[in-house]
């Protein structure tokens, strides 16, 4: 099947102030299902209704389904006084992509897909935090550094990581809004979901 991982860092700490995370993502209900580590919510995709916020150090990591991770307001809303990541792996079509926003604006993006055809879309310089990369998976995984001191994979950011799963209500644009281009993601973000 391979990894399936999307969602986005935040570089604060939200744990005793989750109700903050809503109010930014705009999401009107929510309730807690279930409290664990981020090892139970490694890998997959989280569905339409569910999100997971977990809490590393100085870092939140939000696991959420695709529309948080393409919304350009929301990327804005959650950077506004903070560094952002939204990032996207999935193994089986080799993809990997990632957003950086600072202070409500895009600094720095980098997609690639294998797929049908080999792709790669890049905006913004190649950033300090990146390490000099040789390659988009070194990018990807120095800016998870960045956020988390460790590599996102890594079990020292899992079983440490305070984990909650929500139920949640929100109102997703529908298909009339995403054809009229009422909402705005990415061209990337919109080819790939």
């Amino acid at each position: 099947m391979g990894l399936k991982l999307q969602g986005i860092i935040i570089n604060e700490n939200f744990e005793t102030r989750q109700s903050e995370l809503f109010e930014l993502l705009e999401i009107e209900s929510f309730e807690l299902i279930k409290k664990s580590n981020l090892n139970d919510y490694w890998n997959g995709f989280q569905s339409k209704g569910k999100i997971v916020f977990s809490f590393f150090e100085n870092a939140t990591i939000i696991r959420c389904d695709s529309h948080f991770i393409s919304s350009e307001s929301t990327k804005s809303k959650l950077s506004k006084n903070h560094e952002i990541m939204t990032f996207y792996q999935y193994d089986t079509i080799s993809a990997l992509s990632f957003d950086f926003f600072r202070n409500g604006k895009p600094i720095r993006r980098l997609y690639t897909d294998r797929a049908s055809k080999n792709f790669k879309y890049e905006e913004g310089q190649t950033l300090p935090e990146e390490n000099n990369p040789k390659s988009v998976d070194e990018s990807f995984y120095n800016m998870t550094i960045h956020f988390l001191t460790k590599r996102i994979d890594s079990s020292f950011v899992h079983n440490p990581a305070n984990s909650y799963e929500y139920e949640i209500k929100y109102d997703y644009p529908g298909l009339i809004k995403k054809l009229i281009g009422k909402v705005n993601y990415h061209d990337y973000w919109k080819r790939a979901f």
